[in-house]
């Protein structure tokens, strides 16, 4: 990766149909090397970038090295994709996967959201509620309509591997 990103720079920044960057694409892998160097040299101010690497890590040890290396490189939890992925906070993502430590590390970098008792049990407890299933419910129907509509789109574009990369979104 090192010898690639040498003879083309501006790669790690590069997108592709406006989801996914490199540092996207590492974080789905096991390679955590990669990963670190991703996150050192390219732009991390992507909305979905700390989302993304906790809702799809295999494990929350592996979410958590990697969160922590994203914080170490200024990644900011506190900015997601709202409007266009349907994205929530980071740390309530966390929390819906039950991953007590890492809305731990995640809580003193997280600004505080009304309504929720601003401790991990208190974070924990919103995401068990009867609304917060609902509301999460309703979204997650809404992403999933508007994640086929750039799907078809990338296929009628025939950008198969856009469509791929849409498909498996999470």
């Amino acid at each position: 990766m090192q010898m690639f990103h040498k003879a083309n720079p501006d790669v790690v920044n590069s997108e592709i149909h406006e989801l996914c960057t490199p540092l996207v694409v590492a974080s789905l892998n096991d390679s955590n090397d990669c990963f670190k160097y991703l996150a050192e040299v390219a732009d991390v101010s992507a909305k979905h970038l700390m989302y993304k690497v906790i809702c799809r890590a295999s494990s929350e040890e592996s979410s958590m090295e990697r969160v922590r290396i994203l914080l170490d490189c200024g990644v900011n939890p506190n900015s997601y994709d709202a409007v266009t992925l349907f994205e929530g906070p980071p740390i309530l993502c966390a929390a819906k996967r039950g991953w007590k430590n890492l809305v731990g590390i995640l809580l003193s970098f997280t600004a505080e959201i009304p309504g929720i008792e601003w401790t991990i049990d208190g974070v924990m407890e919103h995401v068990s509620s009867e609304l917060f299933q609902q509301t999460d419910q309703e979204q997650g129907t809404k992403r999933v309509c508007a994640l086929k509509d750039r799907m078809l789109r990338a296929l009628k574009d025939k950008n198969y591997l856009a469509a791929d990369i849409i498909c498996k979104g999470k």
